[in-house]
């Protein structure tokens, strides 16, 4: 009988918490904007070790504006990026191709 109330304490917890993990990362997402936006060709020396970029952006309702990030300068980087916006703040970033662009965006870019 106790063995059984413990696996039922068990599973519950772990539903909680699969609960918790799947709510936090809608509330995540929902919040999370996606722009894009070109970086310019340029040499950087290999001296940094990181390169802030500020470049104009777009998101695929067609609003613009400018963006600030920062990227490792050992880092293979490409043309078109797709930044991962929470209030403000840059929190993750990818180079993408522009075949993987919104069609919205991709005429605008």
């Amino acid at each position: 009988m106790r063995r059984n109330k413990n696996i039922v304490i068990v599973l519950i917890v772990l539903i909680i918490l699969l609960v918790s993990l799947v709510s936090w990362n809608h509330y995540i997402d929902s919040n999370t904007e996606f722009v894009y936006g070109k970086i310019p060709n340029e040499t950087v020396p290999e001296d940094y070790d990181q390169i802030e970029y500020t470049i104009p952006i777009i998101d695929e309702d067609g609003n613009r504006g400018t963006q600030t990030f920062t990227i490792n300068n050992n880092e293979d980087v490409g043309e078109v990026v797709k930044l991962h916006v929470r209030k403000d703040k840059v929190k993750k970033y990818e180079f993408i191709t522009e075949k993987e662009l919104p069609k919205t965006v991709k005429n605008n870019l």
